[in-house]
């Protein structure tokens, strides 16, 4: 039995569906530590939208996929490293300033991004499921600043 249930603040185990994550669930995640585990449903929603986007990148251009963001946008990210386009998209936008936020608060970015992925529409591969949930279980946080592109403003 997990803190968070020994404590009475929620579930052992958060499913993460992609429709049902409340704030008790979050709360339960970030605050007392409840594992979270991947529901089949949104996996597979997950591995859909990653199919979808895959299937229109091959026809046309898309936004932030196959070109560049913001002023770039007019800008082929294809080319022989077009696989990179993405890490070069996440390195680009892990800017930020002042201090970390709390480690809650970055479990609870993890969380809400994990069930987002599960929702369907972001396209990303459904692995990514995978890797956020053993971040989330494994108790780790990102550091994230408190002002810019990865934390709260």
């Amino acid at each position: 039995m997990s803190d968070a249930r020994q404590a009475g603040q929620g579930p052992a185990v958060v499913v993460l569906d992609g429709a049902g994550l409340t704030c008790g669930q979050v709360t339960a995640v970030a605050r007392h530590r409840a594992r979270v585990a991947i529901d089949a449903a949104g996996r597979g929603r997950a591995a859909a939208a990653a199919r979808v986007a895959a299937a229109a990148a091959s026809r046309r251009p898309v936004y932030g996929r196959t070109t560049g963001v913001g002023a770039n946008r007019d800008q082929a990210a294809g080319g022989p490293d077009g696989a990179g386009n993405g890490l070069r998209l996440l390195r680009s936008h892990a800017g930020g300033g002042g201090p970390l936020i709390a480690a809650e608060l970055s479990r609870v970015m993890l969380v809400v991004r994990a069930n987002q992925l599960a929702a369907r529409g972001s396209g990303v591969d459904a692995a990514v499921l995978d890797v956020l949930a053993d971040v989330i279980n494994g108790g780790l946080a990102v550091p994230a600043a408190s002002y810019g592109a990865s934390g709260p403003a």
